[in-house]
């Protein structure tokens, strides 16, 4: 019961961090170092949470991305 509840704070802290990087990107030009710096972290959020609920990344967000 205490595994589940940490895996659900932990995925909500990564969901959350995910949207700020995405209104980060939102909020610079596209290309540039600070949008770039932002895709990162998204991305970096996105795999942790993946990995978080055991499901492969690349099916998530593909090999290209």
């Amino acid at each position: 019961r205490v595994k589940r509840f940490e895996r659900r704070e932990e995925s909500a802290r990564l969901v959350n961090d995910f949207i700020l990087c995405l209104e980060e990107m939102r909020g610079s030009e596209k290309g540039s170092p600070t949008w770039e710096c932002a895709r990162s972290d998204a991305r970096d959020r996105l795999v942790d949470l993946c990995d978080l609920v055991d499901v492969p990344a690349e099916q998530v967000i593909g090999l290209d991305v």
